[in-house]
């Protein structure tokens, strides 16, 4: 493993048609690419020189960037769209994102020890083998800066001192960082959102190696990164879902209510005891959820219930929800060897048996 130094001199080069600014930081063979999606997003993509195509998707969902106006002088190149500017620092290069004049978001150059060494990373660039597996950034933060979001996490709202790691796994409880559904999108008290376009590992450090920065680190040789600003949260949100997509209708109200489950219930009359205790003790609940034990054990997963603990299971679903409860039933793809499933589906070659 080693580390790309990213001290190249800047050259600079921008598109009208695609409102793109491309900075190549020529001795470190690195790009980083800006783009005006809107008056209020920019994409920002870090990477090795030769390591991607550019991005050319239309967002058709945004507004449209009618002008970027480039300024340039010795030290600085302005791009501006509307009211959010981006400015460049060439010597050396560094770049932060404004508001007319309020800083929202600043490559956190100074953040160094009193002799000079660095707390955190600033575009550092980790290589195997010659090839780009890790690429990391750290940006300047207020003593007050919240952080909100990353998808289901079980720890405070405010995420703000923590260490995320998001990377979909079986969580197997709630009393750790692991989670099934991390969302690669956070919200910032300083009226902005980060979306990170990548499926792969994401770690966040958020002002925990240093009290002034947060660092973003992503296991891919590039980091796509989408700048959203807005005024208010509900804005940031509704621009976000213009980039990955909004749903047309919600989902039904019972959904959003209480959902009640463990691992797991063991059978028919423990299920029906907690919905019967939920409706005395007037608790709004809406989902009862049965995780594996309806199964038979080391039947994982055949769709066949476990009779002799959950007897006539028609019977049993059509009380509870006349209790008013939907039933949320635990399966997975998998398909274990012991079962009557497994022979009739390698018998009739219905697996996959290699990559291709």
């Amino acid at each position: 493993m080693s580390t790309v130094s990213t001290a190249g001199t800047p050259s600079f080069h921008f598109s009208e048609r695609s409102k793109r600014l491309c900075v190549e930081l020529i001795q470190a063979d690195v790009d980083i690419t800006f783009r005006f999606i809107s008056p209020d997003v920019i994409n920002i993509t870090y990477s090795a020189a030769v390591a991607h195509g550019q991005d050319e998707r239309v967002y058709d969902t945004l507004p449209k960037c009618p002008e970027v106006r480039i300024r340039e002088n010795r030290d600085t190149i302005t791009a501006s769209c509307g009211d959010l500017y981006l400015v460049i620092l060439k010597n050396p290069f560094s770049y932060e994102i404004r508001r007319e004049s309020r800083i929202l978001l600043k490559q956190a150059v100074d953040d160094k020890d009193i002799v000079g060494n660095r707390y955190t990373d600033l575009m550092k660039f980790e290589t195997r083998d010659s090839r780009v597996v890790s690429i990391r950034d750290s940006f300047s933060v207020t003593h007050d800066e919240k952080f909100y979001g990353f998808g289901e996490k079980f720890s405070p709202i405010n995420k703000r001192g923590l260490n995320i790691e998001a990377w979909n796994c079986d969580a197997m409880g709630v009393g750790s960082d692991k989670a099934y559904k991390n969302i690669p999108f956070f919200l910032n008290s300083n009226n902005y959102g980060i979306h990170i376009n990548t499926a792969s590992r994401i770690c966040y450090s958020l002002a925990t190696e240093s009290f002034d920065a947060y660092s973003i680190t992503v296991e891919d040789e590039v980091l796509d990164l989408y700048f959203i600003s807005g005024d208010s949260f509900k804005g940031i949100i509704s621009r976000y879902m213009d980039l990955t997509g909004r749903m047309e209708a919600l989902p039904p109200k019972w959904s959003f209510g209480l959902w009640m489950g463990r691992y797991g219930y063991t059978s028919r009359k423990q299920i029906e005891e907690i919905g019967q205790k939920l409706r005395e003790r007037k608790i709004p609940a809406d989902v009862i959820g049965i995780d594996p034990f309806w199964l038979k054990n080391g039947h994982y997963c055949d769709f066949i219930f476990n009779t002799e603990k959950f007897p006539d299971p028609p019977e049993m679903l059509k009380s509870l929800r006349e209790n008013g409860f939907k039933t949320r039933i635990w399966i997975q793809p998998t398909v274990s060897v012991k079962t009557a499933m497994f022979s009739e589906g390698d018998e009739k070659d219905f697996f996959i048996k290699d990559r291709e």
